[in-house]
């Protein structure tokens, strides 16, 4: 069968992708494997420390877990990664990376070409909430990172700001091939407060998700109806049970 956005989005790899052998592409401080039993070596630690990636700080699992989960000594640990923090680090960029291709999938996939812009902002939603409820230990795990290094923010927002522009830019041509003329700009604010609302009601404390309740159809169907009368543009509403 075909490939869709949710197979995308769904099935990130319990083993990552193979890492690059050239050093000028590999994330800062993980050493470029030499031949193909150092390359195993690196994925099984990646795959292992994924696993352990329950929304403790990264500090609290021990390097010694990983080794054992992943099979391999620790001396082969550091002959690799430096560092617990590189670690981590390298996963992050491999999470935003694989966000990124989900996206660009469906734009080259024509994956939204026949439905309409309300059916696309459902869609989005859906999906973007799934992804968020179905990695929170994932996420937990960033976020306790991000409170002590910068860098984990500033890579956040390099890959928002392409996510919400790619999919702006998607936007923008289809509304006018419907002989909508809407802005760049007016579409990206929508898909910001989207993706915004989403990110509040499933990250930590939950605030929002807690002081509200909101089911998710419900919240769903909420912000596609404010993302549809933002941009001018009919809703197709699905009816709550």
């Amino acid at each position: 069968m075909p490939r869709t956005i949710d197979d995308e989005f769904d099935d990130e790899p319990i083993e990552p992708a193979r890492l690059p052998t050239d050093p000028d592409e590999l994330p800062r401080g993980v050493k470029p494997p030499r031949q193909k039993r150092s390359q195993d070596t690196i994925e099984r630690i990646v795959a292992a420390a994924t696993q352990l990636l329950d929304g403790r700080s990264f500090d609290e699992i021990p390097i010694l877990e990983i080794v054992d989960l992943a099979g391999v000594s620790t001396s082969s640990f550091y002959a690799r990664f430096p560092n617990k923090a590189v670690l981590l680090s390298y996963l992050h960029e491999r999470h935003l990376k694989h966000m990124r291709q989900a996206a660009d999938f469906a734009i080259a996939n024509h994956v939204w070409d026949e439905m309409s812009v309300s059916q696309i902002v459902r869609q989005l939603a859906t999906i973007y909430l799934s992804h968020r409820r179905a990695k929170e230990p994932l996420l937990r795990t960033f976020m306790h990172a991000s409170l002590e290094d910068p860098s984990y923010v500033a890579r956040r927002t390099a890959s928002d700001q392409y996510l919400i522009g790619l999919i702006a830019d998607y936007l923008e041509a289809r509304l006018a091939r419907d002989g909508i003329p809407v802005g760049f700009d007016h579409i990206a604010l929508a898909v910001l407060v989207v993706t915004t609302a989403i990110k509040d009601a499933t990250s930590a404390p939950e605030v929002f998700a807690t002081r509200f309740r909101l089911r998710d159809d419900v919240l769903i169907e909420g912000l596609t109806a404010m993302a549809c009368a933002h941009l001018g543009v009919p809703n197709d509403p699905v009816p709550l049970a």
